[in-house]
């Protein structure tokens, strides 16, 4: 059985503005035949040119633009990046202390489109779960995850993402003082810092942000601050949000891309590491146009809103 979350007017900007909504259960849908088999290939070559086009534009407006437009150049480039047409990696968020909240998927995604699947590679290996481009949904149950299909569908692939999709539509970046950043081995590094924030009423959460730190000299992304708004997705009962840094290392250059293959996740404040909060290793990827289109979304459903809470 397939569950179905709708997200109207959702766009594909950031997985912190994905939300679940008020839990409510319809009849089963028709079925539906499905359409004849269709494979995520690249863009052509125009439309390409012209999203890289806008994109360079869009970063070329401001100061934290341009460093972030040198931070993505150096890890691949836009141009590269729209050439993947599919992107495949497997993901394993290991939150520290909660082993039940562990999330061990592979994911596919159209990076054209931000279409997603994950399947599970841990114990429970019949449970699934997407974005369509619509409507997230989950198999074989909506609790087959710790965490609500709308919120996580594509939450993997937008930090495999990073620093790409920080440059999508409806971002505002701002160059602030470069700082030397503690590393965990005791040394520090000298970094830029990009905050990149959100335009009013783009997406669900706005008010989320993320702060790359990237090195001065080399424009490698050494580390990502981000914080967690939405009030759905935290619950409405949290307290106050805190930020997160994530250190990235084991990096990998596939197709002229660069990817980092193991985060570690830290509480931030007052520009000092706290606990340690998670771990993530993302290995096994793979960038190709060979995933089938009907992957993304199944034509038997049963629609509802999640009610599922899960605090990052």
């Amino acid at each position: 059985e397939i569950y179905t979350l709708s997200l109207h007017d959702a766009l594909p900007i950031s997985p912190l503005l994905l939300a679940a909504c008020t839990a409510t259960t319809e009849a089963p849908a028709p079925s539906v035949a499905a359409p004849a088999p269709t494979h995520v290939t690249a863009p052509t070559e125009s439309d390409r040119e012209a999203r890289v086009q806008a994109a360079h534009e869009h970063l070329e407006a401001s100061d934290g633009g341009k460093a972030l437009r040198a931070v993505i150049d150096a890890h691949g480039g836009l141009q590269t990046w729209f050439e993947s047409g599919a992107l495949a990696f497997d993901f394993n968020y290991l939150p520290e202390g909660a082993p039940e909240r562990r999330m061990y998927t592979r994911s596919e995604v159209d990076t054209w489109s931000v279409r997603a699947r994950q399947t599970e590679l841990g114990d429970n290996a019949d449970a699934a779960l997407g974005w369509d481009g619509q409507s997230a949904w989950v198999t074989p149950q909506a609790s087959a995850f710790p965490a609500p299909a709308a919120f996580w569908a594509t939450t993997p692939y937008y930090f495999v993402g990073v620093p790409w999709v920080l440059s999508d539509p409806g971002t505002t970046h701002t160059l602030e003082t470069a700082v030397d950043l503690p590393l965990l081995d005791g040394s520090t590094r000298s970094v830029n810092t990009i905050r990149v924030t959100y335009d009013p009423g783009t997406g669900q959460a706005p008010d989320d942000y993320y702060v790359v730190h990237s090195d001065v000299d080399t424009g490698e992304m050494v580390a990502l601050r981000y914080i967690v708004t939405d009030p759905v997705v935290r619950g409405a009962d949290s307290p106050p949000p805190r930020e997160t840094i994530l250190f990235f290392s084991q990096r990998q250059t596939i197709v002229g891309l660069v990817f980092s293959g193991h985060y570690d996740g830290f509480y931030w404040a007052d520009g000092e590491r706290g606990d340690r909060k998670s771990t993530v290793d993302v290995t096994n990827i793979d960038v190709t146009p060979a995933i089938l289109l009907e992957a993304f979304a199944d034509r038997k459903s049963t629609r509802l809103n999640s009610s599922h809470r899960y605090h990052l």
